[in-house]
């Protein structure tokens, strides 16, 4: 449904791409036995066997301002992460920090709109859309479930805050930094494997905390009501580690396309 045309010197040359409605020109590198076959199979140019052989080309996409903007939403989760840590381990002392997660919510869900639209608006991706766009909904996903802890210790009243809550929020910090990292060797496709296995390890770290932390509200003669609130609350953490680990995913399956 489309066509390319190639016109280039040896070792240079640009694409025409049209489908649709859309034309675009991309800037492509081509050696001389690619541009010459290229050729029409009557040109003089041309050698034998080379009729009907079509060029290996790369394509080099012209909008890489993705790679920037997942800089920014990684490290603003990072920022949110630290505030959530901070406030569990000085709560009820730090209740200002609720508003400043709100905060990074706020620009999350931001940076989330401007992926979104600049995918709707760009012709060619650095990496496949869609994995563009689960990736930026995944980091969306963590900060939301960091922004739920944050409210939902305001909204329940919360008086205390069991080691455990602020185990799993030290979880989440070191996961979403590992994360960061991740997301930052993007640009250029670096070898990440052992940052997102170790985003694995976290996640269990996680599950065994969240276990640890349901034990406790129901072995202490704890107030049934602070039990429901606290088992929320510490199955809203897990989400948050949880939500790391697809987002580790998405990665993975980005570097395996694409390496």
């Amino acid at each position: 449904m489309g066509w390319v045309q190639l016109a280039a010197p040896p070792g240079t040359g640009s694409v025409l791409v049209w489908c649709g409605s859309t034309t675009a020109v991309v800037s492509i590198a081509l050696s001389p036995d690619d541009t010459a076959a290229c050729r029409p199979s009557g040109s003089p140019a041309s050698r034998p066997g080379m009729v009907g052989r079509m060029a290996r080309l790369r394509l080099v996409p012209q909008n890489r301002e993705f790679y920037a903007l997942f800089d920014q939403a990684a490290s603003n989760l990072v920022s949110a992460a630290q505030l959530l840590l901070e406030l569990l381990e000085h709560y009820p002392d730090r209740k200002p920090l609720v508003a400043e997660i709100k905060d990074r919510e706020h620009e999350g869900d931001r940076l989330t709109h401007e992926i979104v639209q600049s995918l709707h608006k760009t012709f060619v991706t650095p990496i496949d859309r869609e994995d563009i766009y689960d990736l930026c909904t995944a980091l969306d996903d963590i900060l939301d479930f960091i922004d739920q802890v944050a409210d939902e210790l305001n909204l329940y009243g919360v008086e205390e805050v069991p080691r455990e809550a602020i185990d799993q929020a030290g979880v989440i910090l070191r996961a979403v930094s590992k994360l960061a990292d991740a997301v930052g060797s993007l640009n250029g496709l670096k070898d990440v494997g052992s940052l997102l296995v170790e985003i694995h390890t976290l996640e269990d770290e996680a599950d065994q905390l969240v276990r640890k932390g349901t034990a406790n509200l129901f072995s202490g003669g704890m107030d049934p009501l602070v039990v429901i609130r606290w088992k929320d609350i510490h199955e809203d953490l897990e989400q948050a580690v949880d939500s790391c680990e697809h987002a580790a995913h998405v990665l993975e399956s980005v570097y395996l396309k694409n390496r």
